[in-house]
């Protein structure tokens, strides 16, 4: 009897001095989450699209040559690569036969046309002809003579070759045949540019095309070394999509020493403003966006936010947060809505 009342006299006690088995509170310390906080300040951001290419000459600055007629192709003294002077020759080529039958139907339209020019100045004389009969046969026959100087240049009709020249002073930049081959009046035998006329050829998709303009600040690096781009600024921007690519062509000043033919990574800065910025680190992913935690008073706080540029080390604060409040910028994942925090400021 005295065990059972002394037992019942414990359980008593221990309920008034309210301790349950099994139901321990923890320390309130141990509810206190440590955060590092930073204020947001503003900031400027650049917005910048992203595209590849190759240096290569404007397209005003590219001379193809191709052969007057029809033959086979004896010698290509200019490689890739090789400088050349307006009038060097580029290429020799011995002529097809029907060629020369071209070249002899020049030379009988130049001679008809001089006897047509003699009759009609006799004619003139006679007052049998008009002036402006005279006047268009003096224009026939200096046609036809320029026609045949122009296609049968540097053409020996005892070999049966022609030479081709430069037409101008350039950079080889490709070749389109080799020795040996045969090639007609649409094959383009030699390419040349203007070495002084580079530019980087840099396609972008058609949302990034649309928001390049003229004149926009860029940067421009060879694949070789993407960690020394070149400044640099859009020489002409470009709305027309290649139908295979679904790119437009932008065309950004060339800088530096690149060759003709290096590809390139290009940016081009298409967006410049000031906004709230806080560190990538404070951002919280959630099914509906992004949320930060704002810490007032030892509190933490969830606000929703409008993400905008992000950097590699900042993003963006369009709405959700205002100049001058701290946000946890470490330990952001680990806080819930209302938690109690223990604050440090970032280290300098």
């Amino acid at each position: 009897m005295k065990r059972a009342l002394a037992l019942a006299l414990l359980i008593a006690t221990a309920l008034a001095a309210g301790c349950h088995v099994g139901d321990e509170q923890p320390p309130e310390e141990a509810l206190v989450a440590p955060v590092v906080v930073v204020p947001a300040p503003l900031q400027r951001f650049v917005e910048t699209v992203e595209g590849s290419g190759a240096i290569a000459a404007l397209p005003e600055a590219v001379t193809v040559v191709a052969p007057l007629y029809p033959g086979r192709i004896a010698s290509l003294p200019s490689p890739v690569g090789a400088r050349v002077r307006a009038g060097d020759p580029i290429c020799e080529i011995v002529l097809d036969p029907l060629a020369a039958a071209e070249i002899e139907k020049l030379r009988q339209a130049a001679i008809q046309a001089d006897r047509m020019l003699g009759r009609q100045r006799v004619a003139l004389e006679a007052g049998v002809s008009p002036r402006i009969a005279l006047e268009q046969s003096e224009i026939d026959a200096t046609n036809a003579r320029a026609e045949l100087v122009a296609r049968t240049h540097d053409y020996d009709g005892t070999t049966h070759r022609q030479t081709l020249r430069a037409p101008v002073a350039g950079l080889v930049a490709a070749l389109g045949a080799r020795v040996g081959q045969q090639v007609d009046a649409s094959t383009a035998i030699v390419t040349l540019v203007d070495p002084d006329r580079l530019a980087a050829d840099v396609r972008f998709d058609a949302v990034a095309a649309n928001r390049i303009a003229e004149g926009q600040p860029a940067t421009v690096a060879s694949l070789n070394d993407l960690a020394h781009p070149l400044p640099t600024t859009v020489l002409r921007a470009a709305r027309l999509l290649d139908p295979t690519s679904q790119r437009a062509e932008i065309w950004l000043k060339s800088v530096g020493d690149l060759p003709v033919g290096s590809f390139v990574h290009a940016t081009v800065d298409v967006d410049t403003r000031e906004g709230l910025a806080v560190p990538r680190s404070a951002l919280v992913k959630t099914d509906a966006g992004y949320r930060v935690f704002v810490v007032a008073d030892g509190i933490a706080h969830a606000r929703d936010v409008e993400v905008g540029i992000v950097t590699d080390t900042h993003a963006e604060i369009r709405a959700g947060v205002t100049p001058g409040e701290m946000v946890a910028s470490v330990g952001a994942h680990e806080l819930a809505e209302g938690m109690r925090v223990a604050a440090s400021p970032a280290q300098p």
